[in-house]
């Protein structure tokens, strides 16, 4: 009856299948840090700010606004006031530009446009150093921009 069973290209299938679930989950088990089961994200997503928000806070003088984005970007253009701390910065940079008890009661970090993901990674990178208050700008650059928002 087995050997019928395994003469089966159906039933063959599903023992690989089966085999190598249990592998993969061997794997995991034995890694340092296992990847999680449940559907939970690994990391917090910090709250988005539509380009409204954001442009009410640059009016109220109360945020600070930090471009993401490597210097040659920032340089050819950026959002007024801004300061750049690149994401591939050290972070002796980053707490040398923004001081932990900074005055500002947000601060806004952006990139280039929505499928830019260096400001989602940047604010992670600056909650886990201790920073409160991140926020990620809607559309990022491109969408300050073409609102022809302040700008240097």
């Amino acid at each position: 009856m087995i050997r019928r069973f395994l003469h089966n290209p159906l039933a063959q299938a599903l023992l690989i299948l089966v085999v190598s679930a249990a592998l993969g989950a061997l794997v995991n088990a034995a890694r340092p840090k296992p990847v999680p089961w449940d559907s939970k994200p690994a990391f917090d997503i910090l709250p988005h700010l539509p380009l409204a928000e954001s442009l009410e806070a640059f009016d109220a003088g109360d945020c600070l606004f930090i471009d993401a984005r490597p210097v040659e970007f920032f340089q050819q253009g950026h959002i007024l006031n801004a300061i750049s701390v690149p994401l591939t910065a050290p972070e002796a940079e980053v707490l040398d530009a923004v001081q932990k008890d900074h005055p500002y009661r947000r601060l806004i970090i952006y990139c280039e446009d929505e499928n830019c993901d260096a400001a989602d990674a940047m604010a992670r990178r600056m909650k886990r150093m201790g920073y409160a208050n991140l926020f990620v700008l809607e559309g990022g650059w491109l969408a300050w921009s073409k609102a022809n928002l302040p700008a240097q």
